[in-house]
């Protein structure tokens, strides 16, 4: 069964009362520069411009002078009238220091006072106006759960087998073992469930959660102690790109919840709300025959039994 498109998600829908007004959204995408992935940036960048929000992207980026990047950026913000701009770091020790690098920007723009939404990404995550809206439709209807909040999944198109799968599950749920908030969302019963690995290589934050984002020890690198080896000088990453999309994830999660980060589902289909789901463009586990454990569970298939 397919939940997606290939390889676009389903329209944009009216997302009811619960936006009353426009919203402000400052977005952070860490690019690490290649030209061969400047087409990925295109449509990371087209499939989130709405009339529905005001949204202003910065492009973190760690090289000086690509013309055509500069290009890109120039061609959006005179088709599109949107506000995107360009920050280097050019210096890093490593360049995976680039996915901490929005960490200062973000939180000059929250203490502006100016957004009402914040979003960091990575350079190959397709969060489209559609994921947008669902999250702010539905994250405004759980004020009361505890500090839980709605969150997405990454999920990779197969085509050889013309399917969706998620990239980051590594193994099915069980209905009867995992903890879930029920909730009614478009006229849909939802279970917003914890999903065994939440990574998604991003977050959006409402004020409130920014807020507390900002005051954690998860927002300053130096604190992330599950990172190995961060001043070797052959240092590959050690997860430092996780820990800086994980953000508020298993920050004081309510029991018997182990993250904070819920996915919502059908309560019915067990299918997945598909405005949570979000293209991992690059594909990189499903087309990878010797990926162990990544993107071999379908987005129909999330349940044991």
């Amino acid at each position: 069964m397919q939940i997606l498109r290939e390889p676009t998600p389903p329209p944009a829908r009216d997302v009811g009362s619960a936006i009353e007004k426009a919203p402000r959204i400052y977005r952070a995408i860490a690019f690490h520069y290649k030209q061969s992935r400047i087409p990925i940036l295109r449509d990371v960048l087209k499939a989130s411009i709405s009339n529905a929000y005001h949204i202003h992207t910065v492009i973190t980026t760690n090289e000086a002078n690509a013309s055509d990047l500069s290009q890109l950026i120039e061609e959006f913000s005179i088709k599109y009238d949107t506000l995107i701009e360009v920050v280097v770091f050019p210096n890093l020790s490593n360049p995976w220091l680039l996915t901490w690098a929005h960490k200062q920007l973000i939180s000059t723009a929250f203490f502006s006072g100016s957004y009402d939404y914040f979003i960091y990404s990575e350079d190959d995550i397709r969060l489209s106006e559609f994921n947008i809206l669902s999250w702010i439709d539905l994250s405004n209807s759980l004020t009361n759960e505890c500090g839980l909040y709605p969150s997405f999944a990454r999920v990779e198109y197969c085509k050889r087998t013309f399917r969706w799968f998620y990239t980051d599950q590594m193994v099915k749920l069980s209905r009867n073992l995992t903890p879930f908030v029920e909730v009614t969302f478009q006229h849909q019963k939802l279970g917003l469930y914890q999903l065994g690995n939440p990574y998604q290589a991003m977050y959006i934050y409402d004020k409130s959660l920014m807020k507390e984002y900002l005051l954690s020890p998860n927002f300053r690198l130096e604190n992330c102690k599950s990172i190995s080896n961060i001043d070797h000088a052959t240092w590959g990453g050690g997860g430092v790109a996780e820990e800086s999309a994980n953000g508020l994830t298993y920050v004081n999660p309510p029991h018997p919840f182990n993250s904070r980060n819920l996915m919502p589902i059908d309560l019915y289909t067990g299918l997945p709300h598909a405005g949570f789901l979000v293209h991992h463009m690059t594909n990189n586990y499903v087309e990878n025959y010797t990926s162990i454990g990544f993107a071999h569970i379908g987005v129909d298939q999330l349940f044991s039994e």
